[in-house]
């Protein structure tokens, strides 16, 4: 609303250069469509004004169906550099669909993704190796051990066998799995694995982190733990987290959230713009 008000101000005067910076800078994608087109609609009766528009938004909006069923329906947000961004909605809004088009794993039906400026491209290995992945399914090996696991994807993104023992030795001592690294992942508790899959996820020093509900099933102590590590790599090692949760509280420790349901985005915001909007407090 304040930004309709915004254009109204700038309009009083009925100017025919209309210069709009970042418009729609930190509004929810259905207010920003209602903006664009309150925009068009006045074009439409002032054809002789110019229009100028600086944003940071893309809008290639994000859809995927599988036969008559959208999953993903026009689904548009940008996360910046360093920025800790939450994905919240229950299970089977589109969350993890969403996640496999930005990682290349699964081709959008409509619309586009982008990385780093890039379209995303699943062949751009150059890209890949600057994104560290943890899918809710498949991120461990569970006949490898706890130490076999991150050397097999050292391997993998062509570590050098020295930066291979370096990061290791880091990663399991940080994660608290030193007394587990003869271990098969498959004889772990759900916490100590999701661990592991976090370690194997940034051995190779990613800039970007996508997570796709890494701390579903865990106990409360566990999840506290796993979001200390995160809070680490975000603030510390300023790597980009991009996560998906369906816990409100894990949510609200990101610096902005996109809350989504039944494959549409409804609200982006940080998590206290969210609270406050809806008359209530953080």
């Amino acid at each position: 609303m304040k930004q309709k008000l915004g254009l109204c101000c700038a309009l009083i005067h009925k100017p025919d250069f209309l210069i709009l910076d970042k418009p729609t800078t930190g509004v929810d994608p259905r207010s920003r469509r209602q903006f664009w087109e309150l925009i068009e609609s006045i074009r439409a009766e002032r054809q002789r004004m110019s229009v100028l528009v600086s944003t940071a938004y893309m809008d290639d909006g994000l859809t995927q169906r599988f036969g008559d069923f959208t999953a993903v329906d026009d689904v548009s947000f940008q996360i910046e550099a360093r920025e800790m961004f939450g994905f919240l909605g229950s299970n089977g809004c589109g969350k993890t669909t969403t996640m496999k088009m930005l990682t290349g794993l699964l081709p959008p039906t409509q619309g586009k993704a982008w990385l780093w400026g890039k379209e995303v491209d699943a062949s751009d290995l150059t890209t890949r190796y600057r994104v560290g992945f943890m899918s809710q399914g498949f991120s461990l090996y569970g006949e490898l051990t706890v130490q076999q696991n991150p050397q097999l994807h050292a391997r993998l993104y062509h570590l050098s066998n020295s930066k291979t023992h370096e990061k290791i030795e880091d990663l399991v001592g940080r994660f608290g799995l030193t007394q587990y690294r003869s271990e098969k992942a498959s004889s772990l508790p759900l916490g100590l694995r999701q661990r592991l899959s976090l370690a194997v996820a940034v051995i190779h020093e990613p800039e970007m982190l996508i997570l796709d509900e890494p701390t579903s099933g865990v106990d409360p102590i566990a999840r506290d733990q796993f979001w200390e590590f995160l809070i680490d790599l975000s603030r510390n090692q300023n790597v980009t987290i991009f996560i998906s949760t369906h816990f409100m509280n894990e949510a609200m420790r990101c610096d902005r959230i996109s809350l989504m349901h039944a494959g549409k985005v409804l609200v982006q915001d940080s998590p206290q713009g969210i609270a406050s909007s809806h008359g209530g407090g953080v």
